[in-house]
C-alpha cells in the first residue's frame, strides 16, 4: 500500500529468571514472542514492560518512547525498506534494515548478569496469554473412550 502509513507494534521486553515483573503493570508476553525468544535466549521468563503503536509514513521518522532511557526510531526508506534504531540514553546503541513486510524484529539491548532487555518492532498486534482457567482435563475423557471402543486382543 504505497502512500498508506504502516502501523508497527513496539515492544520493550525484559526477560529475567524472576518468576514476577518488577512493576505491577508488566505482564507476560504472548505465545508467539515467547516461542522465538525461548529457544535463542537462557530467560525462563519474559515480562512486556510497555508496548506502543507507531504509524510510519513513507519519508518522515517515527520516534517512540519506551521508558526514560530506552527509544527507538522507524524510517520508512522506501516502499518495501523499513530503517530501525535503537537508542539508550540518547546514544544510538543498534541499527537495523529490515523489509517493510518483515513480521517481528527483534533487537538486544542492554544487559546484566540477572536480565536482559528486547526491543520487538511488529506489523502483528501482540497477543497476550489467557488467565488460566480451571477445565477437566479434555485428552484423558478421549483416551477413555477410545480404549472402551478398542479392547485389546489377549
Amino acid at each position: 500500500m504505497e502512500g498508506q502509513p504502516l502501523t508497527y507494534y513496539v515492544q520493550l521486553v525484559r526477560g529475567t529468571d524472576q518468576e514476577h515483573g518488577r512493576e505491577a503493570a508488566w505482564k507476560p508476553i504472548g505465545p508467539k514472542l515467547a516461542n522465538r525468544l525461548s529457544p535463542v535466549f537462557r530467560w525462563r521468563n519474559y515480562w512486556e514492560v510497555s508496548c506502543q503503536s507507531v504509524s510510519v509514513e513513507n519519508g518522515k521518522v517515527s520516534r517512540c518512547h519506551l521508558s526514560d532511557i530506552r527509544e527507538v526510531e522507524i524510517a520508512l526508506i522506501n516502499p518495501s525498506e523499513i530503517e530501525i534504531k535503537l537508542y539508550l540514553k540518547d546514544v544510538l546503541m543498534e541499527k537495523s534494515r529490515q523489509l517493510a513486510r518483515t513480521h517481528m524484529a527483534i533487537m538486544g539491548g542492554d544487559r546484566t548478569k540477572d536480565e536482559s532487555w528486547f526491543v520487538i518492532v511488529r506489523r502483528e498486534k501482540p497477543q497476550y496469554p489467557q488467565a488460566a482457567q480451571p477445565q477437566a482435563p479434555r485428552s484423558a475423557t478421549v483416551s477413555v473412550a477410545a480404549a472402551s471402543l478398542h479392547p485389546k486382543a489377549e
